[in-house]
């Protein structure tokens, strides 16, 4: 993929505008046997105001169980070098698990568990998860969703905590 941006600002001189020239690459390729997958990337993010680059891996393991269930197994490993006024590096690490089941011919139950850590070299290391449960019933042409998600992230200043519960209806027409 490759992406050129050429900005120009007007007028000339407006006040705390700057134009952001880029031209960014992004090569990889992908590799798929059943239910499995790789994903390997590497980008150059050429940029007047926010220049990078990152490499990034990833790989994907689905599975269908019997009884309309689907499980999936992915972990994400991504490094990103940034340079430009102040130097920078981050490594992102995730490994997520998803399941999803139906439970009869309206209800639908899914699960998730994220595992995330990061290291960045200007403000130290992350990790956290980040967990979901939802029920889905679908009567005719309507849905409705029921989530709960939790999450707990600790980085060298705090511990964060959150707890959301979403109440969704979908109408389809």
């Amino acid at each position: 993929r490759l992406r050129k941006q050429d900005q120009t600002v007007s007028p000339a001189d407006a006040t705390g505008v700057q134009p952001d020239d880029i031209t960014a690459h992004l090569y990889g390729g992908e590799f798929a046997r059943g239910p499995f997958r790789l994903i390997g990337e590497f980008e150059h993010y050429d940029s007047t105001i926010s220049p990078f680059e990152a490499l990034r891996f990833s790989a994907d393991l689905t599975h269908r169980f019997d009884r309309d269930g689907t499980g999936r197994l992915r972990a994400r490993w991504t490094d990103i070098d940034r340079s430009g006024d102040q130097d920078r590096r981050t490594k992102f690490f995730t490994v997520e698990g998803r399941y999803r089941q139906r439970v009869g011919s309206h209800l639908t139950i899914e699960g998730a568990l994220l595992y995330r850590t990061e290291d960045d070299s200007l403000s130290g290391d992350d990790e956290g998860i980040d967990a979901d449960l939802a029920l889905e019933w679908i009567i005719r042409e309507t849905e409705v969703r029921l989530t709960y998600e939790f999450g707990r992230f600790e980085d060298d200043f705090a511990e964060n905590k959150n707890q959301t519960l979403y109440v969704q209806l979908r109408r389809r027409f």
